[in-house]
């Protein structure tokens, strides 16, 4: 099976800065990648540690940039609120190579 993490880039964060109606800190953590370097993935974490979380899962092709305008109701509400990313998106680490399919990303890791 083809490692397709060989060869990986990462957005630079500087590009999201000032995005509209998306003023939340990036958390990321590291996933373990069989025979490469281990991934990192973005993921947001808002309102209190201590409770129950509600997850925020996208499709797709989309990022969690999609919920900017659902997670602050749902934290001002008492939830944690974690939108992970998916690996392909714009705050993970896209596969450089041009034939390398996102389905086929995923279906590979």
């Amino acid at each position: 099976m083809k490692d397709w993490t060989t060869d990986v880039l990462r957005t630079p964060g500087p590009r999201f800065v000032g995005l509209p109606d998306f003023p939340f800190a990036p958390h990321y953590s590291e996933v373990a990648n069989a025979g490469g370097p281990a991934l990192r993935i973005h993921y947001l974490d808002e309102g209190p540690q201590d409770t129950a979380p509600v997850l925020l899962l996208h499709g797709e092709p989309s990022w969690c940039y999609l919920y900017r305008r659902r997670i602050p109701p749902l934290a001002a509400r008492g939830h944690r609120v974690l939108a992970p990313g998916v690996r392909q998106f714009p705050l993970l680490v896209p596969v450089t190579e041009a034939h390398a399919s996102v389905t086929a990303c995923k279906a590979a890791w």
